[in-house]
């Protein structure tokens, strides 16, 4: 058995999925776990389906519409399909209907997928509400991520003794994507979109949370900062180094996982985000700078981080800087932060969901089925006919990522649109499958993203980090090979002997 496991952010899901890897590799039937960025996932998920005849799990990031036609293909094979989505933590908290329901089940989806995974009671109801049919498909089980919390807080020791900064620091988050956003607001300025002035409030609110953050880090010269850019801006790092560039208490650092940082630091400066949820069930002291947040959008009215106790919330640069020096001054007060029972609740932290969802797919999966004759000749016949689109793909694959253009996906399709095995195979999917499989494993929008986030840069595996890992998770290296892949974008553990 071979089990896949995708992540779209390095930095926020890596070790969530690293603690959902460390149940899996312990089955005695579980050969090859592969864990890393969806594009590279996908194709050695394709790949398997070729040279591997036993079975095939993926547990996916999200389930986007885009994929059913290549899932669906896959089902043929030996192969089941879970996911649960990244982006659902914000479904606790957002109004907006269509979006919620974005993030759900079609019932398409909902007919070939094994399972969906929920993050607790309130989007259990709400998936319940958006799917007609397959709902018991979903499960309430809770999030990996939720479980990594909850695992720094119990391997503090591990953290002390391996954390590469050993002065005292003030730890600064941004909350969003300060660059990347004013690149859309300057690409689409003449373009009515819906949300065009949500956006703008939000640069707005990013940007005066970065000026009131310059004001107080050369204020308080005699204070050490460590600033991190969101993920998103993450090719925008030098940016950041220009700004404060008249600030010599101040350094940047993406090297490790925000959460490793929290424990560590005297206290945190954050914005509405889930960093500040991060801070609340570590128990951290924080400043929260809100700007006009609340003002520009009605949602954050119910975030879930706008009323936490850990947090002293700031509208404006004066109200900032007199609670930093309040906290500055009493911070070592043995007055210890209390975990909002509600969070806690909403986003299901008391539920062990790493082992909840290894209980699911071990019940759902690892089970040897008869399969039809049927499905043995549908089988072979579109291992056939997808053996020369696999091949194509292959040679693109050998390829940097960075060396792609809108003219690859255009060879691509015109290599094989009237080729009669295409058509055949459409029969068992969609005719638009080949654009989906290119998506899935590398890049059709080359208008919205940049080069550098095509390439998968920002989201690479370290040494540093896959070790700190292995320790988080108590996965002995002696009983496994463990290698990193493709530079990084992906890591495979086998089990040795």
């Amino acid at each position: 058995m071979k089990i896949f496991i995708s992540y779209e952010n390095m930095k926020r899901d890596f070790n969530g999925r690293m603690l959902l890897l460390s149940k899996f590799a312990k089955f005695k039937n579980v050969e090859e776990i592969y864990l890393g960025w969806h594009k590279d996932i996908f194709f050695e998920l394709l790949s398997s389906v070729f040279n591997y005849k036993g079975k095939l799990i993926l547990i996916d990031c999200n389930n986007f519409d885009f994929k059913f036609p290549f899932i669906k293909l896959l089902k043929y094979f030996n192969f089941d399909y879970y996911t649960f989505d990244e982006e659902e933590v914000g479904i606790s908290y957002l109004k907006d209907e269509d979006i919620i329901k974005s993030r759900f089940l079609e019932k398409k989806f909902a007919e070939i997928i094994s399972g969906k995974f929920v993050l607790g009671e309130k989007n259990y109801l709400i998936a319940q509400k958006f799917m007609t049919k397959n709902f018991e498909k979903v499960f309430n089980t809770g999030h990996p991520r939720i479980d990594f919390i909850k695992n720094v807080d119990i391997n503090r020791k591990i953290i002390e003794e391996n954390f590469p900064i050993k002065k005292d620091f003030v730890f600064i988050c941004l909350p969003e994507a300060l660059f990347r956003i004013y690149l859309f607001l300057k690409r689409e300025k003449n373009k009515k979109l819906s949300y065009f002035n949500f956006t703008k409030s939000r640069y707005n609110y990013i940007h005066n949370f970065l000026i009131n953050i310059k004001k107080i880090v050369k204020k308080n010269n005699d204070k050490n900062f460590i600033l991190r850019a969101h993920p998103g801006d993450k090719e925008f790092e030098r940016k950041y180094q220009t700004f404060f560039q008249d600030c010599k208490n101040i350094k940047f650092d993406t090297s490790l996982n925000t959460l490793f940082f929290i424990p560590k630091c005297e206290f945190l400066i954050c914005g509405l985000d889930f960093v500040a949820v991060e801070s609340n069930f570590l128990r951290k002291k924080a400043l929260c700078y809100t700007g006009n947040a609340f003002d520009f959008d009605k949602n954050y009215e119910g975030h879930f981080s706008s009323n936490l106790s850990n947090l002293i919330y700031c509208k404006n640069f004066d109200e900032l800087n007199e609670s930093f020096d309040d906290l500055k001054e009493n911070n070592k007060s043995k007055n210890i932060p209390k975990i909002s029972e509600e969070v806690a609740t909403l986003l299901s932290f008391k539920k062990d969901s790493t082992n909840l969802i290894k209980e699911i797919i071990h019940k759902k999966s690892f089970i040897n089925e008869r399969e039809s004759l049927v499905k043995k000749i549908s089988r072979f016949l579109i291992k056939f006919c997808l053996r020369d689109i696999f091949k194509y793909i292959c040679s693109l694959k050998k390829k940097n990522y960075n060396d792609f253009d809108e003219i690859d996906f255009e060879k691509f399709k015109k290599n094989f649109k009237y080729s009669p095995k295409k058509i055949f195979l459409s029969f068992f999917t969609s005719r638009i499958f080949l654009a989906c499989i290119y998506k899935c494993l590398f890049f059709i929008n080359f208008k919205d993203h940049s080069v550098y986030r095509m390439s998968g840069e920002q989201q690479k595996i370290t040494q540093d980090e896959l070790d700190l890992s292995l320790k988080f998770n108590k996965i002995d290296k002696d009983r496994y090979k463990i290698k990193l892949l493709r530079q990084g974008l992906y890591l495979r553990i086998k089990k040795l002997g």
